[in-house]
């Protein structure tokens, strides 16, 4: 058994979906409150990860997601979560509203340990695309600001099916899979 803390149920969802049925672990979801370190989302996951790993007596997986704008030199990053709870969906693009460069890159960081004072392995997603005013009304987060480039749509305007087809948790999850595959 893998614990996979976050209090994020969607998120457990997708990885669950991405993973498949014919995956060796299961996935159990531990909703603790970590506290979040500042730094680039490499060093937020291991961080996580590492004191995940020493509340948890096993293997213990979390997952770190950010959104780098081109318009502002990478910000607001990791911290897009607490720009997104402040500023909320409707007023997210305005951000960048100013500047012609709406570029933005999607980022799923996920850190895995076998345990307290084990490695920590990293497996990163990118997905690129643009900053949107807020369109859809599935998926979570700030999907229905993020439009995938070659896509008409926003993540919240495709159905959970394609999302998971082509986001940047799936290619983290896919990354992470093949560590196991491989062991």
């Amino acid at each position: 058994m893998i614990t996979f803390v976050t209090g994020n149920i969607n998120k457990v969802q997708e990885v669950k979906a991405i993973l498949g049925a014919d995956f060796a672990h299961e996935i159990k979801l531990e909703p603790l409150d970590i506290i979040e370190v500042q730094g680039d989302p490499e060093f937020v996951a291991k961080s996580k990860c590492q004191t995940a790993a020493k509340l948890i007596s096993g293997p213990v997986m979390v997952e770190d997601t950010s959104l780098h704008l081109a318009a502002l030199n990478g910000m607001p990053g990791p911290y897009i979560k607490y720009f997104e709870k402040a500023l909320g969906l409707d007023q997210l693009h305005k951000l960048i509203d100013g500047w012609p460069n709406k570029a933005a890159t999607a980022v799923c960081t996920m850190a895995y340990s076998e345990g307290a004072d084990m490695d920590v392995r990293l497996f990163k997603g990118v997905l690129e695309g643009q900053l949107v005013a807020r369109r859809g009304e599935n998926g979570f987060g700030w999907d229905a600001c993020f439009q995938p480039i070659n896509s008409s749509e926003t993540l919240a305007e495709m159905g959970a099916e394609r999302k998971g087809q082509i986001s940047h948790r799936r290619k983290a999850v896919l990354a992470f899979k093949q560590f196991w595959d491989g062991k």
